[in-house]
């Protein structure tokens, strides 16, 4: 039973690593998973489809949008931040027909034969009217980032308790 509790322990160890791993050392820079503002490519148009997209757990949430005479799928992302906002700026411009003004990157994705032309968006304007910035952007993944580092503080915890809990068993065999 002691062999169990000890590869339960090393598992979690090695998985903590991990996650202190992501949230200290590739997390280093704020704009991890961001294009710097400069390498994106500015947009114009009407918007021709407008879908919120909501799936909990998933990295895939957000909003889908086309322009109108443009090949591309626009997707801005949940974690962006202020997404209703985002989503009611986008839905008035289609009823009232306004131009939209994207910061994006451009990219394409091949899968089964089949070529897709999709965008992230990082800034979204509606006539002249600024409705999320490349910089409110950047702060919604940098607080993302915070958050798996507290994760990653209470994995250090369960870990080190996990250990204690193994040790005790050890000396204490009829400990459970």
């Amino acid at each position: 039973m002691f062999k169990f509790y000890r590869r339960v322990a090393l598992a979690q160890t090695l998985f903590t690593v991990l996650i202190v791993y992501m949230a200290y050392y590739i997390n280093v820079q704020p704009n991890t998973g961001l294009p710097e503002k400069f390498e994106l490519i500015n947009r114009t148009g009407q918007v021709s489809r407008l879908e919120k997209i909501e799936s909990p757990g998933k990295a895939s949430s957000g909003i889908s949008f086309s322009l109108y005479k443009d090949a591309y799928t626009y997707f801005y992302s949940s974690k962006s931040g202020n997404m209703g906002v985002v989503y009611k700026a986008l839905e008035d411009s289609r009823s009232e027909g306004k131009t939209v003004s994207l910061l994006c990157d451009l990219y394409r994705k091949s899968l089964e034969q089949k070529t897709t032309l999709s965008s992230r968006c990082f800034e979204v304007a509606v006539e002249n009217s600024m409705i999320q910035s490349y910089e409110d952007v950047v702060k919604g993944y940098t607080n993302d980032a915070a958050l798996l580092r507290y994760f990653a503080a209470a994995m250090i915890l369960w870990s080190l308790l996990l250990w204690l809990f193994t040790l005790r068993f050890k000396e204490n065999r009829r400990f459970c």
